[in-house]
């Protein structure tokens, strides 16, 4: 019996751990601000994703920093996110699977970038998204936008040949 009780005591204990590191707020990345469930990293000059988001966060502002490439893990763990702004920075590339764990990401923004390829299937995963703002796009496919189903993508400077839409 005595060690049926530790067994029960060290399961508790572990379970409560558990539930206060996802409740329990953590610490804003270096240089950026937080408030609530927003993380602020603008105009920074970053030159990559910032290490250590908050797993709570919602809102991230990445606009008007010097990053050049999105990895499949600068986002990882982020179930929570519904807004992810990059505007204005250099990125070039983006890995397939970054946005792999966004399942809740309703906009993006990736305007005014350098971006001219998408991954093929580079939003599986985030079928909550409706909004996609970009440019200067000279390839997307069908595949790289997954099943998106209601979604407004804002274009400029992209044709619709590019698209690789067919009836």
């Amino acid at each position: 019996m005595h060690g049926v009780g530790w067994q029960t005591l060290s399961l508790f204990l572990g379970l409560m751990l558990a539930i206060l590191n996802e409740v329990a707020p953590q610490a804003c990345p270096a240089q950026c601000s937080c408030s609530g469930s927003t993380v602020d990293c603008h105009g920074l000059a970053l030159r990559s994703v910032p290490r250590n988001i908050p797993r709570n966060t919602e809102r991230l502002d990445l606009n008007g920093n010097n990053i050049t490439r999105i990895t499949k893990t600068d986002f990882a763990g982020l179930r929570h996110l519904r807004v992810l702004q990059l505007m204005e920075n250099k990125i070039t590339t983006i890995e397939r699977g970054a946005f792999q764990d966004l399942k809740e990401l309703e906009r993006l923004r990736l305007n005014r970038n350098h971006l001219q390829l998408f991954p093929e299937l580079l939003f599986l995963g985030t079928s909550k998204l409706y909004r996609l703002h970009m440019n200067d796009f000279v390839q997307i496919s069908c595949e790289a936008l997954g099943k998106l189903i209601a979604m407004v993508i804002n274009v400029r400077r992209c044709c619709e040949k590019s698209l690789g839409y067919t009836e």
